[in-house]
């Protein structure tokens, strides 16, 4: 029983991780949930400042419906 719940949960980690990451995204500038067109720009979090300035995310906040999301900066 404990193989097979650790078997469910290497199978399904992944993909709810990738689902949340996908939430959070967008490739413009308005608010993926709400579609606001004037997000506020916020600090990024220390784990994503940690990793370098290589990661081309930057964070938001939408002050309409209190979202916060990145946006994939090309």
């Amino acid at each position: 029983m404990t193989s097979r719940f650790a078997l469910l949960l290497s199978l399904l980690a992944p993909a709810w991780l990738l689902l949340q990451f996908r939430r959070k995204l967008a490739f413009s500038k308005q608010c993926p949930r709400c579609k606001n067109p004037y997000p506020d720009r916020t600090s990024r979090p220390r784990w994503m400042k940690g990793r370098g300035d290589w990661l081309p995310l930057k964070a938001y906040y939408c002050t309409k419906c209190r979202h916060c999301f990145y946006r994939f900066d090309r």
